[in-house]
């Protein structure tokens, strides 16, 4: 629990000596996930933007399992809301490719890319990519779920509702999950 009677500069102090005692953590150990993430999340917290993008690339290095992937593109996707640097783009497009070609089986990595793509105005492109989705998960619930999301965030609000109906007939178990997203779309609908 944070104290909220600190100052600024107490609050900085404990900061710098948490990231001092993690920095000699991987001084034995420089694969130390722990330290890592310990870093990463501390310098989220200060303006030293290349401390955290250096720890972050480490972090993923060293694990690069689809957490940290998909954690790493999160801090990438703020980095870029706050700057519009493009390089944390390119390094978003990047992750989401890799989570997509190292696990195709992942409908939510294939409908994170084809968002991002979907976002900068490529729209041909997104469709491809939840596409290729369906050819390789058709038969998955979550590959119907995320294409009909999908469709209904491309403006084409029937054609998801329609989609979800047959996703909840195919999937009955996910019945509630299907007809909260029907609800959803149609409540935007109605706006």
């Amino acid at each position: 629990m944070q104290n909220t009677n600190l100052s600024t500069e107490e609050r900085v102090d404990i900061t710098m000596q948490a990231i001092a005692k993690y920095r000699s953590v991987l001084e034995n150990d420089l694969n130390n996930e722990s330290a890592l993430l310990g870093l990463v999340e501390l310098y989220s917290t200060t303006p030293r933007m290349d401390s955290l993008l250096y720890f972050v690339e480490r972090l993923i290095a060293v694990c690069p399992n689809e957490n940290y992937l998909g954690y790493a593109a999160n801090i990438y996707s703020n980095l870029y809301q706050a700057t519009r640097d493009q390089n944390m783009l390119t390094n978003m497009f990047a992750i989401y490719q890799r989570m997509v070609n190292e696990n195709p089986y992942s409908a939510q990595n294939y409908y994170q890319l084809a968002m991002l793509y979907s976002q900068l105005g490529n729209k041909n492109k997104a469709t491809s990519i939840m596409e290729e989705c369906m050819q390789k998960n058709g038969r998955h619930f979550e590959a119907n779920y995320y294409n009909a999301i999908f469709t209904a965030q491309m403006g084409n609000g029937v054609n998801a509702i329609e989609m979800m109906e047959k996703t909840m007939k195919k999937f009955p178990t996910h019945a509630k999950e299907c007809q909260s997203v029907i609800d959803q779309i149609q409540g935007v609908q109605k706006k």
